[in-house]
């Protein structure tokens, strides 16, 4: 006997996953205008109480979209419950919950993130992504000024060539310097990668001052000097033979017994001092 379709079984994938989405949707927006509303609060609640009816939900897929959304609010007042929470739910190392954050952070707030994240981050996804993408003036200074102070300027390097070629960012020239001084410290550096970064600072329409001009001249080489030859001051003394020829066994031979050659025989208030020949 034939049976009639039921109800649930008449339900699309499509339309399941659509209804499925739809609470995470509601989730995230409801945690973004929470977050946008405490931005504008003179004193905002803590961030665990602020969202302390929303924490059993959330999961690690919600906050890169909850930073996006808040982020992309007019009124939003202030990025700092943002960082609040991001420190709160995400690690440091994780890439995805920093990235909506980096184009709206002013300068003083990006570099101490940088500066966290960067040695977090071994396979240089913020690196790759930095190349791929064109970041603001704020972020390319705290990305430069970054890898410098923490000893990569090979990468920071490769992000001051890659502004040049792309434009129009153009960081500053304190962040560009950083670039060259964390250059000269390395060791590993050649006076090439010096003078490259150096040309991209001009195709950067930057204007180097004296301090661009003595890093610069701190990593050319210079011929090695050769060490100039100094005696010792007490050096053995040493005998010269009068008449090597007429000498004979029996006959003590012309001797003249020098106390030392050179600077050895001078005392301490510059004189010389008398020697003696025994014949």
């Amino acid at each position: 006997m034939d049976t009639t379709p039921s109800t649930s079984a008449s339900v699309s994938p499509a339309s399941a996953s659509g209804a499925a989405s739809d609470p995470d949707s509601a989730l995230v927006s409801a945690v973004a205008g929470a977050l946008v509303s405490a931005s504008r609060l003179p004193s905002p609640p803590p961030m665990d109480t602020l969202l302390a009816p929303y924490l059993p939900r959330l999961g690690a897929s919600h906050h890169p979209q909850v930073i996006a959304l808040a982020a992309a609010d007019p009124a939003l007042a202030s990025p700092h419950t943002l960082l609040a929470y991001r420190r709160l739910v995400s690690p440091p190392s994780c890439l995805p919950s920093l990235l909506p954050l980096l184009p709206m952070l002013p300068y003083r707030n990006l570099l101490p993130l940088l500066l966290d994240f960067v040695p977090l981050d071994p396979l240089r996804h913020l690196h790759r992504h930095l190349l791929a993408s064109l970041p603001t003036s704020a972020l390319a200074d705290a990305a430069l000024s970054a890898y410098a102070r923490l000893r990569h300027p090979h990468l920071a390097a490769q992000l001051l060539h890659s502004l040049r070629r792309r434009g129009p960012v153009r960081p500053s020239l304190q962040a560009a310097n950083a670039v060259l001084s964390a250059l000269a410290r390395s060791p590993s550096t050649s006076p090439q990668v010096s003078l490259d970064a150096f040309r991209s600072l001009i195709a950067l329409q930057l204007h180097p001052n004296h301090y661009t001009f003595n890093l610069l001249v701190h990593t050319t080489p210079t011929a090695p000097r050769a060490p100039s030859p100094t005696l010792s001051p007490r050096s053995p003394p040493c005998r010269v033979s009068a008449s090597p020829q007429t000498s004979s066994p029996t006959t003590p031979s012309s001797t003249l017994i020098v106390a030392g050659a050179g600077t050895a025989g001078q005392d301490e208030e510059g004189g010389y001092r008398a020697h003696q020949g025994h014949v």
